[in-house]
């Protein structure tokens, strides 16, 4: 039986660029949020409030939302989904 997890896994790291950064050295909560919906925000950050880790987001994905200047603790802007996957 084929483990599909662990076969990404290895076809990621055989093809990933070895110049590949590590975005964040610690555990963190990513938020990815499309769209300006105000709770989503506010309910991440009760729970960075409930287990004591940063937020890290990519802010202004499709759309300014003002609440965005100040939500997270780190904002990444040049980064790709290779960066994520370890």
């Amino acid at each position: 039986m084929i483990n599909l997890k662990n076969e990404i896994k290895k076809e990621v790291n055989e093809n990933k660029d070895n110049t590949a950064k590590e975005v964040v050295s610690e555990k963190y909560i990513f938020c990815f949020l499309l769209g300006n919906n105000e709770s989503h925000r506010l309910i991440s950050e009760e729970l960075k409030k409930a287990t004591g880790l940063k937020i890290v987001t990519i802010p202004f994905l499709n759309n300014y939302v003002p609440i965005d200047e100040t939500f997270g603790d780190v904002h990444l802007y040049d980064v790709d989904a290779s960066d994520f996957v370890n």
